[in-house]
């Protein structure tokens, strides 16, 4: 099988294990009828979708045969780039707390897609996790992770 068939095979893979987190989530005192769940499994069924459209491809030798281009050589390290930042927040967001990780992430992003470390930087990386501490915690009332710094506080 071509290589978008095996992407496709474990988009389908990628797509099942979201499916299966989306169902661990508990809904808020914000749920209505489409439930917490309902948007993470329509992505879910979109990646599945994709990935029986990459295997169809590739079976039916549809697409450009051949290399991988420069270009997508470069997107796809460029996702994976991404996809590592997006990881370690989800990883060490409940360890940090909310509001700093998403500052480190934020600043991490703009910083991966080219801007200088510099005040400026910072202060929109702050700003930007107060704007969604705000949003979130106190506007929506949705529980976020306090991390360490919280845990020290209520102590």
């Amino acid at each position: 099988m071509r290589a978008d068939g095996w992407a496709g095979v474990l988009l389908i893979g990628v797509a099942a294990a979201y499916y299966a987190l989306a169902g661990r989530i508990n809904d808020s005192a914000l749920g209505d009828e489409f439930g917490a769940t309902g948007l993470p499994v329509i992505y879910a069924l979109l990646l599945a979708v994709i990935g029986l459209a990459l295997i169809g491809q590739a079976l039916l030798g549809r697409g450009r045969p051949g290399k991988p281009s420069e270009l997508s050589r470069h997107a796809l390290g460029r996702a994976t780039g991404m996809f590592g930042i997006g990881a370690a927040y989800v990883a060490l967001a409940t360890w940090f707390g909310y509001f700093l990780m998403c500052a480190v992430t934020l600043a991490a992003v703009a910083w991966y897609h080219g801007a200088r470390p510099n005040w400026r930087l910072a202060g929109y990386a702050l700003a930007g996790a107060g704007a969604f501490v705000a949003l979130f915690g106190w506007l929506l009332g949705i529980d976020l992770p306090g991390g360490l710094p919280g845990l020290l506080l209520e102590s």
